[in-house]
């Protein structure tokens, strides 16, 4: 990977192209991508945005002060509209749950949706910039049975002479979804596709002899997520699932769009806890690709006056005050600018 500390290559992009930030939830954009938000006029998609119906109350509610989701998610929406205010940057807010609040089935849903709307972008602007998370802080190690699943996965799409959906690379996602900080478990009908698999095996069982040993298979699953979690966790914040999913779907529906460029933002204040290097290279293994490692010049007090509209968010997020403090704010963000010809693989 080519190393540079010379912005241009990425400024000269954003100057000349039709830009699309990916921002995971309403804080992520002024977060880790306030070099191209407050300079340029660009779109910027907050993505996970909506209230869930019934209310729903997590501990990640809670902490920020909160009785339920509503208020949680009103409170945000204005932090985020004066955030943005006089900002050049227009800011789209999607609607969809973030990973605390949806089901398994909501999130495969409007994963199919979210993936629309990028087909849609990048069909109208085949030349544009998309802006996405790299991902940065620690990260689970995938659960023992994933790649088993996916092999079974490509062999029966194999049989049947189907390319899977892009979206369908993203199921191993759902059991890790967890509140906005990656931080809470999931919900118990948020666990993986083996729960769905093992029915097959127990069709003959009688009702309550499925509802018994479902039961006991869930427990199974979620301490053992539990136990993951805990250890990716070990000393600091994991990588967000929802930028992960995220980050996920602009790649694979920027395959089908060759002359769209991809530049991957390292996510703030999650690299505190581990760069995004690290994931940078995984993904140019995965991938197939290159990329220029870019750093670009943060203005912290502008930064700190936007980020300081977010008062619900950052307190909790960093426990020790940093992110309300400009003097402790990074003087620079990171981001990666995949190479003019290399075009990123789907997922093997």
């Amino acid at each position: 990977m080519n190393d540079s500390s010379a912005p241009d290559s990425l400024a000269t992009l954003i100057a000349e192209r039709d830009v699309l930030v990916l921002s995971p939830h309403m804080d992520d954009a002024m977060l880790s991508a306030s070099s191209v938000v407050l300079d340029h006029p660009c779109e910027v998609w907050t993505v996970f945005t909506g209230a869930p119906r019934p209310p729903q109350t997590t501990s990640w509610d809670l902490s920020c002060g909160f009785s339920d989701s509503d208020a949680t998610v009103r409170a945000r929406r204005i932090e985020d509209d004066a955030a943005f205010a006089g900002v050049t940057a227009s800011n789209r807010r999607l609607g969809y749950l973030e990973g605390a609040y949806a089901s398994r089935e909501q999130r495969r849903l409007e994963l199919v949706d979210i993936e629309g709307a990028l087909q849609a972008w990048m069909d109208q602007h085949p030349h544009g910039l998309v802006v996405a998370p790299v991902c940065a802080g620690r990260h689970m190690p995938p659960a023992p049975w994933t790649s088993t699943l996916e092999r079974g996965r490509r062999l029966l799409n194999g049989l049947k002479g189907k390319r899977p959906l892009a979206t369908a690379s993203h199921e191993g996602v759902h059991e890790d979804l967890g509140d906005s900080t990656g931080v809470n478990p999931p919900p118990r009908d948020a666990q993986p596709a083996a729960v769905a698999g093992a029915s097959h095996a127990v069709a003959r069982l009688g009702a309550g002899g499925r509802r018994i040993l479902r039961s006991g298979v869930q427990r199974v699953l979620h301490a053992e997520y539990l136990h993951r979690r805990a250890k990716a966790m070990d000393g600091g914040l994991a990588a967000n699932p929802d930028h992960v999913v995220l980050r996920d779907l602009a790649l694979d529906v920027a395959v089908r769009h060759p002359g769209v460029r991809i530049a991957f933002y390292e996510d703030f204040p999650y690299l505190w806890h581990a760069r995004g290097d690290d994931e940078m290279a995984r993904l140019r293994h995965g991938r197939g690709f290159e990329a220029d490692r870019v750093v670009m010049p943060v203005d912290v007090f502008r930064k700190h006056e936007r980020l300081a509209c977010y008062v619900s968010q950052l307190p909790v997020l960093d426990t020790d005050g940093r992110l309300l403090d400009p003097n402790e704010l990074p003087t620079e963000e990171i981001y990666w600018l995949v190479g003019a010809s290399d075009s990123p693989s789907p997922r093997s």
